[in-house]
């Protein structure tokens, strides 16, 4: 999901795993966009809302699975956070 919204604003030209985030980009948070990943997982946050494919710490999940706009975590606890210069 992270690989293709980044695909799709043209920041990114290739598909990439949760493994490979590890070392794209910058280490810290973006102004407008950040990616936090870790070996098993990431996802992206936008101006300030969570796009990902997991429900974790979402207060009403929607039914059905799949990549949803979500709540912000209040814990971001073994990811790391990578960003655009710029963004």
């Amino acid at each position: 999901s992270v690989s293709y919204v980044l695909h799709a604003a043209g920041l990114l030209k290739t598909s990439m795993d949760s493994s490979e985030f590890e070392t794209w980009g910058r280490h810290g948070l973006g102004q407008w966009i950040t990616v936090y990943t870790n070996p098993a997982h990431a996802f992206i946050q936008i101006a300030g809302i969570r796009f990902d494919t997991s429900a974790e710490q979402d207060p009403n999940p929607p039914p059905g699975t799949g990549p949803r706009w979500r709540p912000v975590m209040t814990s971001t606890a073994g990811f790391m956070a990578r960003h655009l210069l710029g963004l």
